[in-house]
Parts: C-alpha cells; structure tokens; sequence
C-alpha cells in the first residue's frame, strides 16, 4: 500500500510541476503587472528575487523538482545504494551551484545560510559514501561517522545561531517601535 502512495504521489507531484512553471513564467513575462503578480502567487515567490534573474524566479520550482529527483531516486534506486549516493551527490552540487550563482533570496543572510546547508548536505552524503563497502578498515569508518555526526552537530549549531540572530534583530526592531 505504501509503495501504491509513493508512487501516487510521485506522480502528483510531476503533473503539478508544470503547473507552476506555467504560473511563474506568465507571472514573470507580465512585467506590468508584477504588483498583481506578488500579491497572488505570494507562495510561488516569498522572499524571492524574482524579477532579478532565473535562478531567483524559478527557486521554489527548482527545489520541487530537487525534491522530485530525490524521491524518484529514493524510490526506484533503492537496491541501488552506491548509485543513490553518487546520484544524490550530483544534484546537492548542482544545486549548490545554482544557489552561488544565482543568489535566489532577496536576504543575503537567507542565502549564505541556504550555501552552507547545501554544502553540510555535499559532506554529508560524500561522507556516507565512503562509509560504505568499499572502506573496509573499521578505524576509517568510526572516525567517518564520528565527522558525519560533527557535520550534523555543526548544521544544528549554525541554524540555532542563525535563528538567535534573527529574534535579536527582530526584537530590537520590535523594541524601537514601542
């Protein structure tokens, strides 16, 4: 039944993305109605650069397709580990390239945070790759999955710093208005 549900959704997902290619392109070729533009398809484009280049138009696209690569990999490789992992590694770096090049959000903090997570992911799965068969020292493999858990740490530790400068700022914004 799961398998029935992955698949069902998978393929809902693949229908819906032309979908909003659709919408964005039309919103972003109407370049007199971008007021009406924003204020409709708010979900399509928060935060966003969107007038400002393709990366930053079409992001939340690129990550819904991101996520359809994901899951179809997940989904059909899944006797496939190695296959997965190099696949995965692909589209992480990839991505990674399009954030750097593209600067999709219009928050350069937004940006550098999204860069590093991306990168943290890269590690991440590199990491998993040479945990596999192929390392055979058990030495090797132990300080492996302890720097796979030090990546993890480090990810946590930076979002939390992040998230702390975030409530400073909008507390101090909050406090000058009172």
């Amino acid at each position: 039944m799961s398998s029935i549900l992955s698949i069902a959704l998978l393929f809902l997902s693949l229908v819906t993305l032309p979908i909003i290619w659709i919408l964005i392109k039309r919103g972003i070729s109407q370049g007199s109605n971008r007021e009406e533009f924003t204020k409709n398809y708010r979900a399509l484009i928060a935060h966003q650069r969107v007038f400002s280049g393709i990366v930053g138009g079409y992001w939340k696209l690129l990550t819904l397709i991101r996520w359809t690569l994901t899951a179809i990999i997940l989904i059909f490789l899944r006797d496939y580990n190695s296959f997965q992992l190099i696949t995965l590694l692909i589209i992480s770096v990839i991505y990674s390239c399009l954030l750097i090049a593209g600067k999709p959000f219009k928050n350069n903090l937004k940006n550098k945070v999204y860069i590093f997570t991306e990168c943290i992911v890269s590690i991440y799965l590199y990491i998993l790759m040479c945990l596999t068969d192929f390392m055979g020292e058990i030495s090797i493999r132990e300080l492996l999955a302890l720097g796979l858990l030090a990546a993890i740490g480090l990810t946590i530790l930076v979002n939390f710093v992040v998230m702390g400068k975030i409530a400073i700022q909008k507390f101090k914004k909050w406090r000058r208005k009172r």
